[in-house]
């Protein structure tokens, strides 16, 4: 029987390439085209404060998460009620104690009755 090895590699472009562990490439029969980001922040990377901006598509309630690399929650923006459409919401660069979080790579996390999406942004010193 032949051993199987798990995906665990991607290049992305206008289509997904899939490669195994050993770097062979995977055929798949379906195109697999990944969603546009709806989800961006301005300036990126940005030193005091980014805006962070997302499509709304449904109405209802809605939560935006920071997150740093350790996967600790750094920040939370909940919102009872928000439209449809874009908005935008300023992170100031600190976390939920008003402190100054460091420089780093830091996820944004925003859900909604739709689920979540995560995006990266790149704060300097």
């Amino acid at each position: 029987m032949e051993k199987q090895l798990p995906i665990t590699k991607w290049i992305g472009g206008e289509y997904l390439y899939l490669y195994n562990e050993e770097g062979l490439p995977v055929c798949n029969a379906e195109e697999l085209i990944p969603e546009a980001m709806s989800t961006m922040n301005y300036p990126n990377p940005f030193k005091e404060s980014t805006a962070i901006r997302f499509e709304k598509t449904t109405d209802g309630p809605l939560q935006i998460n920071i997150y740093n690399l350790k996967g600790q929650k750094l920040r939370t923006y909940s919102i009872a009620a928000l439209p449809k459409g874009e908005r935008e919401i300023v992170w100031d660069g600190k976390d939920n104690r008003g402190q100054n979080c460091a420089s780093g790579l830091y996820l944004i996390q925003i859900q909604d009755r739709e689920g979540s999406r995560i995006h990266k942004a790149v704060k300097l010193k």
